[in-house]
């Protein structure tokens, strides 16, 4: 069961991660070099348009082969793992959002900016929190 949870998990990444290149490569190709606007019918466009059809059919056939079957005796302990893993993950996030907030705040003149910045800081310290918060109900 885990080996095939690993497998669809990474599975989505990779294809993810492949398609972001593939709109990095869109973007570097579409747009002409002298008046800087993109230029239609590009076949870049309709290649990233096909394989996100196709990741997308991909993916669901993959999440039709998860059935109810292989669920886990004990979910609690099967997403312990992935708990952690998302507390990691979320706190590193609030550390970048901090920071580039307080860079923010520190480098803005302007008021209206500055009110954002420190809005930014603030939900730095709840985006680091958001595993501990109490769910709904």
């Amino acid at each position: 069961m885990q080996k095939e949870a690993w497998t669809y998990s990474m599975a989505g990444t990779v294809l993810g991660a492949f398609g972001l290149l593939l709109r990095w490569l869109q973007w570097e190709i579409i747009y002409d070099e002298v008046s800087a606007l993109p230029t239609a019918n590009r076949p870049i466009s309709s290649i990233v348009v096909l394989y996100l059809g196709a990741m997308t059919l991909g993916l669901w056939w993959l999440s039709g082969k998860m059935s109810v079957d292989m669920a886990s005796d004990d979910p609690d302990k099967a997403m312990a793992v992935t708990g952690r893993l998302v507390t990691v993950l979320l706190i590193i996030a609030a550390l970048a959002a901090g920071a580039g907030s307080a860079l923010l705040f520190l480098q803005e003149e302007g008021l209206m900016l500055r009110i954002a910045a420190l809005l930014g800081i603030l939900s730095a310290f709840v985006l680091a929190n958001y595993p501990s918060l109490s769910r709904w109900g």
